[in-house]
């Protein structure tokens, strides 16, 4: 996991930013897959996903490992702020998982 990957699983919005000003990829994979993006999403972090989305994070890729979307990864876990908030960027409902499943 890069920096970026730590900050958004942290709901560091500042740090986030400083980093993607300072050069970061925007959307780095870790092992599993996950962007930033996912791994803010799963955790809940509206703050997060925010700042993300306001440096142009790709709200609908698909996780490398599983192919789940940031918007499956909130609903899955039950974040329902962080759902209605990718919902509101224009996340796609339709995208299916590497399984088949969508997020609803």
């Amino acid at each position: 996991r890069t920096p970026l990957h730590l900050a958004a699983h942290l709901n560091r919005p500042s740090l986030i930013s400083l980093l993607l000003r300072s050069g970061a990829l925007l959307a780095p994979e870790d092992a599993k897959g996950d962007t930033p993006l996912h791994l803010a999403a799963w955790a809940g972090h509206v703050e997060a996903i925010a700042s993300l989305l306001s440096h142009g994070a790709d709200l609908d890729f698909l996780s490398g490992r599983d192919g789940y979307s940031p918007l499956w990864c909130a609903i899955t876990a039950r974040h329902i702020d962080v759902a209605r908030l990718l919902l509101r960027h224009g996340a796609r409902v339709s995208l299916k998982s590497s399984g088949g499943l969508t997020p609803l």
